[in-house]
C-alpha cells in the first residue's frame, strides 16, 4: 500500500512540477510520513526530481524555448552552490533534521500561497553571465542542494524579473536549472549511499510520466494555464504540508 501510494503520489507531483515547480513541496513530507530518515529522504527527492524534471526540460528544450548553451555560467554557478548545500545535509544530525525540514518546507509553502505584488522587471535585463545573475544561481543553487523545495517557482520568478522572460521561457529555464542541481547533488547523494532505490525507483516512473503530460499541456496551453495551475498546485501543497504536520 505505501509503494502504491507513493506512485500515485509522485505522478501528482511530475505533473505539477513540469508546471509549476515545487514538487518537492509534495515529495518531502511523504518520504518523512512513511519514515524514511531526512538524509536519505532528501537524497531520495533527489533521484525522483532529476528523473522528472529531465523529462520536462527536455520537452522545453525541443519546442525551442532554452537553449542550454547560452546559460552555461549559470549552469557552472549553480552547480557550485548545490554542492554546498548538500554538504550543509551532512553537517546536521537526523534529529535536527527532522526539526528543521518541515519547517522550511512550512516557510515555502507559506511564501508561495502569500500575494505578491509583481515583481519589477531589471532594465536593461540581466544577463546569464553578469555577476549578479551568477550570484544569485549559486544562491539558488545552494537552497536545492539543501532543501529544494520550491526551487522550481523561485527559479520562475528570477528569470522573469532579473532576466526579463516571459512566462514559458522562464518556466523552460526553471526546468533545466532545477534538473542540473538536482543532477548534480544525486550524484553526491549517490557516492554517499544516502538513497532508497526502492522508492526512488517508483518516484522516478510515476514524476516521469506525471511530468511529460504537464509539459505538453503547459506548452499547449500557455501562460494563462500555468498561472492557474500555479496557484491551484500551491493551496494542494499546503494543504499536503497541513496534513503531515496535523497528523
Amino acid at each position: 500500500m505505501t509503494y502504491e501510494v507513493l506512485g500515485i503520489v509522485s505522478l501528482a507531483a511530475g505533473f505539477l512540477s513540469a508546471i509549476a515547480g515545487s514538487s518537492g513541496l509534495i515529495i518531502l513530507p511523504v518520504l518523512l510520513i512513511v519514515g524514511v530518515p531526512p538524509q536519505i529522504a532528501l537524497g531520495t527527492n533527489k533521484l525522483y526530481t532529476t528523473t522528472s524534471l529531465i523529462t520536462s526540460a527536455l520537452c522545453f528544450i525541443r519546442n525551442g524555448f532554452f537553449s542550454p548553451r547560452f546559460w552555461i555560467a549559470t549552469s557552472i554557478a549553480t552547480a557550485i552552490g548545490t554542492l554546498f548545500g548538500v554538504g550543509l545535509t551532512q553537517i546536521f544530525s537526523n534529529q535536527t533534521l527532522k526539526t528543521l525540514l518541515p519547517l522550511l518546507i512550512a516557510i515555502m509553502a507559506i511564501y508561495l500561497l502569500l500575494p505578491k505584488k509583481p515583481w519589477k522587471r531589471l532594465n536593461p535585463p540581466a544577463t546569464p553571465k553578469c555577476r549578479k545573475g551568477l550570484a544569485v544561481s549559486a544562491l539558488l543553487g545552494l537552497y536545492s542542494g539543501f532543501l529544494g523545495a520550491g526551487t522550481g517557482s523561485l527559479w520562475t520568478m528570477i528569470a522573469t524579473s532579473m532576466f526579463g522572460k516571459d512566462i514559458m521561457e522562464a518556466s523552460a529555464i526553471s526546468r533545466f536549472m532545477c534538473f542540473f542541481s538536482n543532477f548534480v547533488a544525486l550524484i553526491v547523494f549517490v557516492l554517499l549511499s544516502q538513497i532508497d532505490y526502492s522508492i526512488g525507483l517508483i518516484l522516478s516512473i510515476g514524476g516521469a510520466i506525471g511530468a511529460y503530460f504537464g509539459s505538453r499541456l503547459a506548452i499547449r496551453w500557455g501562460a494563462k494555464f500555468m498561472r492557474t495551475i500555479l496557484v491551484s498546485s500551491t493551496l494542494v501543497m499546503a494543504g499536503n504540508l497541513a496534513l503531515s504536520n496535523w497528523i
